[in-house]
């Protein structure tokens, strides 16, 4: 999770920013996007909107998703 993340953040914004956007330290923020400690259903809802994408494109594990198109396919 944290490679998109990272991914979808870097050239746009700083891990401060995004800390600020989320009303949490840079710490905590850190930690977070490391996978470290998870982020709450309020922050994933904040980012996935800040960036105009589903949460699942996010936070949901690549495995998953591929398991899901696979299994819609059948």
């Amino acid at each position: 999770m944290q490679h998109k993340l990272y991914g979808l953040r870097k050239g746009k914004y700083t891990q401060d920013e995004m800390a600020k956007i989320l009303n949490i330290s840079r710490n905590s923020y850190i930690n977070k996007e490391r996978s470290k400690t998870p982020f709450n259903l309020d922050e994933m809802f904040i980012i996935s909107k800040l960036f105009n994408k589903n949460m699942e494109d996010i936070f949901l594990p690549r495995c998953h998703q591929n398991g899901n198109k696979e299994h819609q396919k059948t």
